[in-house]
């Protein structure tokens, strides 16, 4: 009887695992495009989501194995609790910064330091899709234009953007 229970208890944790992953893979691709529209340096979302997966591994690295009754690699730990906590924690800090910015919204003019054109989804290779890299105080950005902006950039050598302030501080396009 009580094997009955350990096995229903194992499957109930790989199930909540398993429906945690995929809230973390959806929230991944959230945070995702949060990122492109804020003005952030790379490094810092990159590490915001890969270290909870190194703490939480080192922490609960015996303890999953003992719940779980087999030896998980340590990869694979590593990959659920970054998959899980490093979503939800990239999340917490690019959602907070955008959804809660201030709301006035401010016009501002920024230096162009490229301009290109790169192939549409895998669908649609015949379709150029133009880009301008966007120098935001140091930190270098990619923004997807429309052809006219596009034009009109290429000539002026500026674009102006609309942005604002976010809660955290970091600029908003």
């Amino acid at each position: 009887m009580k094997n009955n229970s350990s096995d229903s208890r194992k499957q109930n944790i790989l199930y909540i695992i398993g429906l945690l992953s995929i809230l973390g893979l959806a929230l991944l691709t959230w945070s995702l495009n949060l990122w492109s529209k804020t003005v952030i340096r790379s490094e810092l979302p990159l590490v915001i989501f890969l270290s909870p997966g190194i703490i939480f591994t080192l922490i609960f690295f015996r303890r999953i194995n003992r719940i779980i009754g087999k030896r998980v690699h340590l990869l694979t730990q590593y990959f659920v609790f970054t998959l899980i906590i490093g979503s939800l924690s990239l999340f917490c800090l690019l959602g907070s910064n955008f959804y809660f910015a201030d709301s006035e919204i401010i016009n501002k003019e920024y230096r162009v330091k490229e301009y290109g054109k790169m192939d549409s989804s895998r669908g649609q290779r015949n379709r150029q899709i133009s880009y301008v890299n966007v120098d935001f105080s140091g930190i270098e950005k990619r923004i997807i234009v429309s052809e006219s902006i596009f034009k009109d950039a290429e000539k002026s050598g500026e674009i102006t953007l609309v942005v604002k302030n976010g809660w955290l501080g970091m600029e908003i396009f």
